[in-house]
């Protein structure tokens, strides 16, 4: 089942494609949208599971998962019935409009003797696969580490205590995405707030698992005010740095590709190698950061400070800042220009 899923599930790569094309036409931005994109993820996420939770075994329909499964298949047509409905045909060649249609073009012609840059595409897939990493690295290594024994200064916290951290970063997320994430972008730049995004990120993974050790031999209680703001501090900050960093990474690799000859027929490549670098990151993630979870713990009483059990936030923490520089680098200064920022918006109106 897992393997015919991930066969067929080819939406995200549609939906993507076809909200960006449809923008492109139109010759608006489109952070907004890719914003509650991701917001609206992040509220499935929590909805689906709780839902799931209420209607399994509420009807005597031969199996309990059998109206869960009728609720979400239902949901899901009624869902694409709706949007084929109000979605006019994304797959038409895109035609400038009276905003011009291409933003890219408009603020970098494209000579038309120029080729694709393979290469950094490819620098920018990796920026991909890297913050992917991190983020299910972290989706692992924190309940991990939270729920360590107390015999080894470890606060012992059960799921429910976990979960609520993640429900609580979740909500915030949704909020940060649907009502400032677009007004941030404006302000400072996506490149700009890329880098910003993972300053406290990178600052947090390298600290965060030590002041949990220090505050337990310290004497505070796993329940006590500094290790409750310890845990939803540091959840909140990634789950809403990162998860933001999800849309900016996507929104660079489509600004990048919007300036490439032929990149109306890029588009859908380039969204496709996103989805692949991602899946690729998923699947390799768990396995990396409970291997280093594993040789952290068992190396820490011997070979303390260098290996403890804050090794692989330590390894993404070096992560992010590869991450927060290479962008950098690949979208330097005359290269690709910053399609969203409020000084781009107003050269494209006067344009």
């Amino acid at each position: 089942l897992v393997l015919l899923r991930g066969l067929s599930n080819g939406n995200g790569l549609l939906l993507r494609t076809g909200m960006r094309r449809s923008f492109l036409r139109r010759g608006v931005d489109d952070t907004q949208g890719f914003a509650w994109v991701s917001a609206a993820s992040g509220t499935s996420s929590l909805a689906g599971p709780a839902v799931g939770g209420i209607l399994y075994g509420a009807s005597d329909l031969g199996h309990p998962w059998t109206l869960p499964y009728i609720c979400s298949g239902t949901l899901l047509f009624g869902a694409m019935l709706t949007a084929l409905a109000l979605m006019e045909d994304t797959t038409a060649p895109i035609s400038p409009r009276k905003r011009g249609g291409d933003l890219g073009q408009l603020l970098l012609p494209t000579p038309p003797d120029r080729r694709v840059d393979w290469v950094s595409m490819g620098w920018l897939l990796a920026v991909v696969f890297g913050h992917a990493y991190v983020f299910m690295g972290w989706d692992l290594s924190y309940p991990v580490l939270a729920a360590m024994p107390q015999s080894i200064d470890g606060d012992a916290w059960k799921p429910p205590q976990i979960g609520s951290t993640f429900v609580v970063a979740s909500l915030a997320f949704v909020f940060f995405a649907s009502c400032c994430y677009q007004r941030c972008i404006r302000y400072f730049g996506i490149v700009r707030f890329w880098v910003l995004n993972w300053i406290p990120t990178v600052l947090m993974l390298a600290t965060f698992p030590r002041v949990l050790e220090a505050l337990r031999r310290e004497g505070w209680e796993a329940e006590s005010w500094p290790v409750l703001a310890a845990n939803y501090g540091a959840q909140l900050s990634f789950c809403v740095m990162q998860g933001a960093g999800f849309v900016t990474a996507q929104l660079v690799l489509f600004d990048f590709v919007t300036t490439q000859p032929g990149s109306d027929q890029l588009m859908a490549t380039a969204n496709g190698y996103y989805v692949i670098v991602q899946n690729v990151a998923n699947g390799l993630a768990p396995l990396i950061s409970g291997a280093l979870c594993t040789i952290g713990a068992a190396l820490e009483p011997q070979y303390a400070p260098i290996a403890t059990r804050a090794l692989p936030f330590d390894v993404m923490a070096c992560v992010g800042v590869v991450l927060c520089l290479l962008p950098l680098w690949v979208l330097g200064p005359g290269k690709v220009p910053d399609l969203r920022s409020a000084r781009a918006l107003l050269q494209l109106e006067q344009q």
